[in-house]
């Protein structure tokens, strides 16, 4: 992932826990603007509850088509 304010990658691994799947993410990042240091993870923190969010909806679609 890449703009204006931060560069970087983050990854997540899928784990199956007492049937329920969760995801462990790892964070490699470099904030560009010094002054947003302070907000990276709460941005990240944002962007992964999202995608977590997408995924459970995309997924739920699937379920229902195979029902």
């Amino acid at each position: 992932m890449e703009n204006e304010n931060i560069k970087g990658h983050w990854t997540g691994i899928f784990y199956d826990h007492r049937g329920r799947t969760t995801i462990d993410f790892t964070e490699k990042v470099t904030v560009k603007k010094f002054f947003l240091r302070p907000f990276a993870g709460r941005y990240l923190r944002k962007q992964q509850l999202s995608y977590v969010s997408d995924l459970k909806k995309k997924t739920e679609t699937y379920v229902e088509k195979d029902n």
